[in-house]
């Protein structure tokens, strides 16, 4: 132990750690004892600790190195480029015992530079660190690899680094691969992976057997080795790393496949075609669509799946050229909706074939088309050669084909079955508030039973339910009469069309078909909400439909409209007044103003729908409106909100009282009374909300004015002194005695001989 020159007492303390793979003994102490050990040491080093007691203490240890018990997987990954073929390897070891200093790596061939290590790309990894290492060639053996650990290795780690040759020496076999061993696990087979290029494809050939490698599915196993989006990988499977192996790289060939699918629904006037064509694009960029469009087919629309807004194309003849956002490879999904105009039903026979067109992508090989529609749409293919029938979990009816087709027949057997839709006489639309979430009902009234109905709701919308009175109308089975959803993108709207004269047992009174949806009102917390309710609308509504809009809430909120297109049916401009009319009979009132012009049946219809919804606790607001007064904007005010209007009127008006003693206090109450007015005349709704809340607020001000008032006149119940020479006195207080008259040596006068004994007489 090093020792301080002159110094007396010299004792020290020695902590000896130990890693992983050495074992230490001790064989000799002198003039020390073990003590406890005072370093924080990782648990998997060995530690202990000495107090020497002088410089002449002496510790003599053995140290050996323990054999280390190893197991290593080797993986190794080949993927082409235009000049080389990269070669990465890794050794993931894992130690069972002893630890590792250096790593000792075999490779046939290396001396001859057939494989170039990359610079800098010898690394060991363990868990989320990454340090560089050093390699050193053996003398004896130019082939062996001597990679040194900056410190003793236990656990698991792994080593890795990449090599790469040249192509054309490898495609020529001129090169040929050795896997690098590890000289102590020798024999271990190798699992490659293989990822292709745009330029070349590997296929690795044991030249032992001159068969190529058995497949094996550990395509996900291989850490730490990527493959870019859109090219292929295998995984292969050598288990005698002593035989080289032969790589073949055949060139590559640019390819684009597509898959089409063709939605057909029938409309009045046609047939509405929405395609989906699936790209899969190998070994190049997709920069732009080149898309065939028969003649007949007038204006489609083209998007990438998932985009609202449409690309933009550019015409020659009968090739359109759209241009992408950017340039694609592997998956690429493209919507595609025209109108396809059919002949008249009166110039064809009810079982002619129609030849339907369809929009094929260019340079694209298609491998199948499938057609489908609903099951009751009237639309069938009668051509069983080249079409055939299979399942599709889009569709009810779907057909198909993997023969290159331009056209799709189709027999439209019942062409009348659906017809256009028809506005309705009446919308009665319910929406109740529940915690963060509305529940919209709209009811489409009819005097007579539609043929058919066709209902557009906004794609953010969830759509609960689609009712004919009580009934639920399926858009699934066998018994369906709601056709599959179809997205208009650049509405952001879903159409559904509903085959009214396919129900059983519908009278020929009004029917109510009623739609709800479910939407989640903002999380926005402050003192008021502004929310916008939408509702689902029947296409071919009349602008002039009359719209009534009643919104229910559990007495949580109080709700204002703030569009200037539907009028408020309730407002409490006589409902607040104590006797008045209350808002129930105010909302049945005008409801039968409302629905006074229609059909006796059908008044009863909506009378007894609107009961039922305004008998449901909590509050309800009627609100009147057309169709095309679109979705009905309000200010959701909180009861919160409103006695803090109650707290600063109350506030201010007992503020006003105290600054300004002045004023009767009456004054502040008429001017409230003034700008209420004023505000009634220009926001007479908003102005009757907030009434009933301000007239609390002046009346607690009012009292508490007043009691502040009364309190203050109590603590002064005389007045204070008139003159500067009047204070209380031993005899009564101030105004009680006269004050002392100056001696003038004159004669007293009558006057005020009398009033001295006045005052006199009254203080004694």
């Amino acid at each position: 132990m090093p020792s301080v020159r002159d110094a007396g007492q010299q004792p020290g303390d020695l902590d000896i750690l130990a890693p992983t793979g050495l074992l230490v003994q001790q064989t000799e102490l002198r003039g020390a004892q073990r003590i406890r050990v005072t370093s924080e040491a990782d648990l998997s080093v060995a530690a202990t600790a000495f107090r020497m007691r002088s410089p002449e203490s002496l510790i003599v240890l053995h140290v050996e190195e323990t054999e280390a018990q190893f197991a290593v997987s080797p993986e190794l990954s080949l993927k082409p480029d235009p000049q080389n073929v990269v070669m990465t390897v890794r050794y993931p070891v894992n130690v069972l015992k002893g630890s590792l200093l250096d790593l000792s790596i075999i490779w046939p061939g290396y001396s001859a530079n057939e494989w170039q290590i990359v610079p800098g790309t010898l690394r060991l990894e363990t868990g989320k660190n990454s340090f560089p290492l050093t390699r050193t060639t053996s003398e004896t053996d130019k082939d062996m690899l001597q990679v040194t650990f900056p410190e003793r290795q236990s656990g698991q780690f792994t080593v890795v680094f990449s090599a790469y040759a040249p192509l054309a020496e490898v495609r020529s076999g001129t090169i040929q691969l050795r896997c690098p061993e590890v000289a102590t696990r020798r024999a271990q087979p190798f699992v490659i992976r293989t990822i292709e290029s745009d330029e070349y494809s590997v296929r690795p050939i044991n030249m032992g057997t001159g068969e190529l490698l058995p497949s094996v599915p550990v395509a996900g196993a291989l850490t730490g080795i990527g493959v870019d989006d859109g090219l292929k990988s295998e995984s292969w499977l050598h288990d005698d790393p002593t035989n080289p192996i032969r790589l073949e790289l055949p060139a590559q060939a640019p390819s684009v496949n597509a898959e089409i699918t063709v939605g057909l629904q029938p409309r009045e006037n046609g047939i509405e075609v929405q395609q989906l064509i699936h790209f899969e694009i190998e070994h190049r960029d997709l920069t732009s669509l080149q898309l065939q469009v028969p003649d007949g087919i007038r204006r489609p629309t083209v998007r990438i799946a998932g985009t609202p807004e449409p690309l933009r194309g550019t015409i020659e003849s009968s090739n359109w050229s759209f241009r992408l956002p950017e340039s694609r490879r592997g998956s690429l999904d493209v919507e595609v909706t025209y109108l396809w105009s059919s002949p008249l039903e009166a110039a064809q026979p009810m079982n002619h074939v129609y030849q339907l067109p369809v929009i094929i992508p260019e340079s694209t090989t298609v491998l199948s088309i499938l057609a489908g529609t609903s099951s009751f749409s009237g639309l069938r293919i009668p051509d069983d050669s080249t079409w055939s029938p299979v399942y599709s979990e889009t569709f009810e009816s779907a057909m198909q084909t993997t023969q290159p087709v331009t056209v799709i027949p189709i027999q439209w057997t019942d062409r009348m079955a659906l017809t256009a839709s028809i506005s309705p006489d009446l919308v009665f639309v319910g929406t109740t508030i529940i915690g963060g979430q509305a529940i919209t009902s709209t009811l489409a009234v009819y005097d007579s039973v539609p043929n058919s109905i066709v209902i557009e709701t906004p794609e953010d919308l969830k759509l609960e339910t689609i009712l004919l009175g009580d009934r639920t109308l399926r858009a699934s089975g066998a018994d369906s009469v709601v056709m599959p959803p179809q997205r208009i993108a650049d509405r952001r709207v879903t159409r559904r069309t509903i085959a009214v004269d396919k129900i059983d047992g519908i009278g020929s009174g009004p029917v109510l078909f009623e739609i709800r949806v479910r939407e989640k009102l903002p999380e926005t917390k402050a003192l008021w909400l502004s929310s916008l309710f939408r509702r689902a609308s029947i296409v071919g509504e009349s602008a002039a439909a009359p719209v009534v809009w009643c919104v229910g809430s559990q007495d949580e909120f109080q709700a204002v409209s703030a569009s200037t297109t539907f009028l408020s049916l309730t407002q409490r401009g006589a409902t607040i007044l104590p006797g008045g009319e209350t808002v129930r009979s105010l909302a049945d009132r005008q409801l039968l103003a409302v629905v006074s012009p229609y059909s006796e049946d059908l008044q009863n219809v909506i009378i007894e729908r609107a009961d039922e919804w305004l008998g449901q606790p909590g509050r309800h607001d009627l609100f009147f409106g057309s169709s095309e007064s679109g979705a009905l904007k309000l200010y959701l005010v909180p009861h919160v909100a409103l006695l803090l209007v109650s707290a600063l009127t109350c506030v201010l008006f007992y503020l006003t009282s105290w600054l300004f003693r002045g004023l009767t206090i009456t004054a502040p109450a008429l001017l409230l009374i003034c700008f209420g007015l004023a505000a009634w005349l220009f926001v007479p709704e908003r102005t009757l909300i907030v009434a009933p809340y301000v007239a609390m607020g002046v009346l607690f001000g009012f009292v508490s004015a007043t009691i502040q008032r009364m309190t203050s006149e109590r603590r002064m119940r005389f007045s204070g002194s008139s003159k500067v020479n009047e204070y209380p006195t031993v005899f009564g207080f101030s105004g009680v005695m006269t004050s002392p008259l100056p001696d003038s040596g004159g004669p007293i006068s009558a006057q005020n001989s009398r009033a001295s004994d006045v005052t006199v007489g009254s203080a004694g």
